[in-house]
C-alpha cells in the first residue's frame, strides 16, 4: 500500500533512482525511527535526489512523495511511534527544501558553463564552415540532452519564403542535411520526416525583429531554460554569420569609391 502510493504519487518520474526506491525510502524511515536516528533516512532521501534531480518539478515531487509517505505510514503507528515519525518526517521536508536548492544552483553553474563552452566551439568553428560547426555542436550538444541538432540560416532575414540552407547538421550522419540551399519549408519536410520518436523541437531565431534561421533539435528531456539558451546561442551565430556573408559582398578597391 505505502509503497505503491510513492510510485503513484512520483507519476513515474523517479526512474533515474533505479527499481525499488519507494521500499528503500520506506525502509530507511522505518529503521531511522525504530532506531531513533535520522541520519540513514537523509542518506537515502539525499541518494535519490541526486540521481533524479532536473528541475524544480522534481524538488516539488519529492515534496509531494514526503507528503504520501507521511499520509500512509501516521495513521498505522502507535502514539510513541507516531510523535518520531512526525519528527523524522518534518526534519526530512527541511532537509530535502535544503538539498533542492542547493542541487538547483549547482545545475545552473553547470549549465552556465556548458553553454559557455557551445558558444565558444561554434563561434571559433564558425569560419571553418559546415563540417567544423557540425563536430564542434557533436562535441557539446549530447551532454545538455539534445541527441541532434541542425541549424538552417534564411538567405534573406525576415523572409520565410526565400531559400534556407543548413548552417551545421549533427546526429544525422545517415541522412544528413543538404548541402545546396533550398526553401525553408522542403528542409522541415526532410527533418521532420527522419525525426523518427524523438522528442522534436523547432526554435525560430530572431535577431533584431527579423527571423534569420531556425533551429530544428531532437532532445532526449526537455529544460525551457536550456532551450532558450540554445536559440540565444544560435541567435548569436546566425547574427555572426550573415554579418560575414555580407562583408563577404561588400564591394572593395578603387572601383567601390
Amino acid at each position: 500500500m505505502v509503497i505503491a502510493e510513492l510510485a503513484r504519487v512520483a507519476a513515474g518520474q523517479f526512474e533515474a533512482a533505479g527499481r525499488g526506491w519507494e521500499g528503500r525510502l520506506f525502509d530507511a524511515l522505518i529503521a531511522d525511527v525504530r532506531d531513533r536516528r535520522q541520519a540513514f533516512f537523509n542518506r537515502t532521501l539525499e541518494a535519490l535526489m541526486q540521481k533524479v534531480e532536473r528541475s524544480a518539478t522534481h524538488a516539488n515531487l519529492v515534496q509531494d512523495v514526503l507528503s504520501a509517505l507521511r499520509k500512509q505510514v501516521l495513521p498505522h503507528a502507535d502514539p510513541a511511534t507516531r510523535d518520531q515519525l512526525k519528527e523524522a518526517l518534518w526534519a526530512a521536508r527541511v532537509f530535502a527544501g535544503a538539498l533542492s536548492a542547493h542541487l538547483e544552483a549547482n545545475r545552473r553553474r553547470r549549465v552556465a558553463d556548458q553553454i559557455r563552452k557551445l558558444r565558444m566551439s561554434l563561434l571559433a568553428a564558425l569560419p571553418e564552415g559546415r563540417d567544423a560547426l557540425s563536430r564542434a555542436a557533436a562535441d557539446t550538444l549530447p551532454e545538455m540532452g539534445v541527441s541532434a541538432a541542425v541549424v538552417i540560416s534564411l538567405a534573406a532575414p525576415g523572409d520565410t519564403a526565400s531559400d534556407a540552407s543548413v548552417l551545421f547538421d549533427f546526429g544525422s550522419n545517415d541522412d544528413p542535411a543538404p548541402d545546396e540551399p533550398m526553401p525553408l519549408s522542403q528542409i522541415l519536410t526532410q527533418q521532420l520526416q527522419r525525426a523518427g520518436s524523438s522528442l522534436l523541437v523547432t526554435a525560430p531565431v530572431v535577431f533584431c525583429g527579423q527571423s534569420v534561421g531556425l533551429a530544428i533539435l531532437s532532445l532526449t528531456r526537455f529544460d525551457r531554460a536550456l532551450l532558450q539558451e540554445f536559440r540565444e546561442t544560435f541567435v548569436i551565430l546566425l547574427a555572426m554569420h550573415h554579418q560575414a556573408g555580407a562583408s563577404a559582398h561588400e564591394p572593395t578597391g578603387p572601383e567601390s569609391q
